[in-house]
């Protein structure tokens, strides 16, 4: 494929990230949108820290899909019926499409309609649609997947995910609780982009691609604390067969907790994975999108998800 052009939605930090890597890469971006005022109308060079590029942010999306290029890149929402007017937009244009979204990663379960329509428009248009990430979109899914290949039987899973998250960015250390009071996180239990986004879309992927009737799911959120001050979340999501759990997520965030990934498969072989440190949320996220470019560039029409790439 020829030089693959790009259109970056969204410029906080995650899609910063997305575009310098896009850039060092060689893929061409030709196009930027972002609805910060503080943003529209700059060069998005000087918003990277980098040279002058030529391509002013607009704060429309429509007028950006009349430029020629290849795929969206959308760093923009986590939630997919917020992000489905976007995705629409965007493939009646006939751009490929890959996102951040959270839902997006395995929207089937919970969003059946919307993912039917969106996989019927991606095909009469001829592209792809892909959300994708660190996680959803690897360790607890992806990641997982690909290690339970190497059993005949599996029994149970279980998957942790720990990382310090007062080393993380700000938004992220609003979304799971810092210093907050036990009122005010009780109080945001009850809103929407409070806690980790993706937990239940990475077990149903793992529980339907291992062909796992699950009873049950079960979903928790807590706090972690310092007396009353809170320090983040331990939220878990588990898959039920016969009051069993056979899989089993955690996810940890909270200033000072412990920085690794833990995967344990009790199977035939068993198989049990530590990554020391963990893999670091942002980082990842921006490689694992911009690596994605060119398989999602070239992939079958419709809605993808990341096991078709196991």
């Amino acid at each position: 494929m020829d030089e693959i052009r790009i259109i970056q939605v969204g410029l906080g930090s995650i899609g910063k990230e997305i575009a310098k890597l896009a850039m060092e890469k060689g893929f061409k971006i030709i196009g930027a949108v972002d609805i910060n005022p503080e943003l529209v109308g700059k060069d998005l060079g000087e918003v990277l820290g980098k040279e002058e590029t030529g391509v002013k942010i607009s704060d429309s999306l429509k007028e950006t899909l009349s430029k020629e290029a290849d795929i969206v890149v959308n760093s923009s929402i986590s939630w997919l019926e917020k992000l489905e007017p976007q995705i629409t937009e965007s493939v009646k244009a006939g751009k490929n499409f890959i996102s951040t979204c959270e839902e997006l990663v395995y929207p089937f379960p919970r969003y059946p309609e919307i993912a039917e329509r969106i996989d019927r428009l991606a095909k009469e248009n001829n592209v792809s649609v892909l959300g994708t990430g660190v996680n959803p979109g690897f360790v607890m899914d992806r990641l997982v997947l690909a290690l339970a290949q190497n059993c005949k039987k599996i029994n149970e899973i279980r998957v942790l995910r720990s990382g310090d998250a007062s080393k993380r960015r700000l938004p992220f250390q609003k979304k799971v609780g810092i210093g907050m009071n036990l009122e005010e996180f009780k109080e945001r239990l009850n809103r929407t982009g409070f806690g980790h986004v993706g937990l239940f879309e990475s077990l149903r992927m793992v529980s339907d691609a291992l062909d796992m009737k699950l009873d049950e799911i079960k979903e928790d959120i807590e706090p972690v604390c310092d007396g009353e001050r809170v320090l983040g979340i331990k939220q878990t999501a588990s898959g039920v067969i016969e009051n069993k759990p056979v899989i089993s997520l955690e996810f940890q965030m909270y200033a000072g907790a412990e920085n690794k990934d833990v995967i344990n498969i009790a199977g035939d072989p068993p198989i049990n994975l530590e990554i020391k440190n963990g893999i670091q949320g942002d980082t990842a996220t921006a490689a694992i999108i911009v690596n994605s470019i060119p398989n999602v560039a070239k992939a079958r029409s419709g809605l993808l998800t990341v096991k078709d790439f196991v």
